[in-house]
């Protein structure tokens, strides 16, 4: 297995755990369609078991996505501040709404959406690692001179720029080799507009790699690919170091198959760390199973956790065959 550990992380804990409710089964029930109470509660119930294992948590929404200038937070980040100002050990990392491509081209929504962030973590807003534009930018029709743009409206606030959370973005995956002309340009965006003063200067992205992905195939190949794509992008930006924002049993249907994937995940990764008491920070996709996903490759079972009924989210477990190392928390 090859891999390439970073030459410094923003996180403490270097694997974490993708957080997202609103495709799960029960979310859709009457008494959670139509109580965003609900939504917040049950959700926080299942963050504050997950937090108990996972100290690093994503969520992929400030405010609810559609509706940011409602000022309402996304019921998973609404729980996850609740989560992070009960614990002083658990760190966030926060993605952008796709409909933020459009509305941080403008410096007052940037403004709005950093104000936003400042009032509901308060304090604890340090705790909050990295913020992600966006998701997947590549395959979500982000072009350079978007990016330039929100780039630069981020560092022109002067609140945000004092918090010293880096700004970064996700891959759906990178190239090991030359030919992918819009990332090697967005990825060049990325470390042109980096600022000295986050993470040490030291510039990071993030690539979604999955097993059942071409080239990839197994858990171990992830973490090569990881490192084949570091690589790559060595000779282009020194400073640039490659993590995983999302990686899991996507393409499988039944826990039977999806528990070997994850299980196969975590034992890299524990590898990693006995060999070198770190590891590639990785993010787990996902807490729980979202069985409403559609489309292809499945997506349904991917959660490390068995979920329960909706009241009920305080009694979930880490699914039966899945074990985390005692290191991750």
């Amino acid at each position: 297995m090859s891999y390439t550990l970073p030459t410094q992380s923003p996180f403490t804990h270097s694997v974490g755990i993708c957080f997202h409710t609103n495709m799960c089964n029960w979310y859709v029930s009457p008494t959670v369609k139509y109580s965003r109470e609900n939504q917040i509660k049950y959700s926080q119930d299942r963050l504050e078991v997950i937090a108990k294992t996972f100290k690093l948590i994503r969520v992929y929404s400030l405010f609810v996505p559609g509706f940011q200038p409602t000022g309402d937070l996304d019921p998973c980040t609404a729980a996850l501040v609740s989560v992070i100002k009960a614990n002083s050990d658990v760190e966030g990392m926060i993605s952008t709404a796709d409909d933020t491509k459009t509305l941080f081209q403008t410096q007052a929504n940037v403004d709005a959406w950093v104000a936003k962030l400042k009032s509901s973590f308060g304090s604890s807003v340090s705790q909050i690692k990295t913020i992600l534009i966006g998701n997947e930018i590549n395959a979500n029709g982000f072009t350079v001179a978007e990016l330039n743009t929100i780039y630069a409206n981020f560092k022109a606030n002067a609140d945000f720029m004092a918090l010293k959370i880096p700004l970064s973005v996700s891959f759906s995956n990178l190239p090991v080799q030359s030919g992918n002309t819009l990332s090697d340009n967005l990825v060049a965006a990325v470390s042109s507009n980096w600022d000295a003063s986050w993470n040490g200067g030291n510039s990071f992205v993030f690539i979604d790699p999955y097993p059942d992905a071409s080239g990839i195939g197994t858990p171990a190949g992830v973490f090569d690919w990881q490192s084949k794509v570091q690589t790559y992008y060595a000779a282009k930006h020194p400073k640039l170091q490659i993590f995983i924002a999302e990686t899991g049993a996507e393409g499988d249907a039944t826990d039977q198959t999806s528990v070997p994937i994850i299980s196969g995940i975590l034992s890299q990764l524990n590898d990693q760390y006995t060999t070198a008491k770190t590891s590639v920070p990785t993010f787990l996709f996902e807490a729980v199973d979202e069985q409403l996903k559609p489309g292809t490759p499945v997506q349904t079972n991917m959660g490390v956790y068995k979920d329960a009924a909706a009241a009920d989210g305080s009694t979930i477990s880490i699914k039966s065959g899945i074990t985390v190392p005692s290191w991750v928390s």
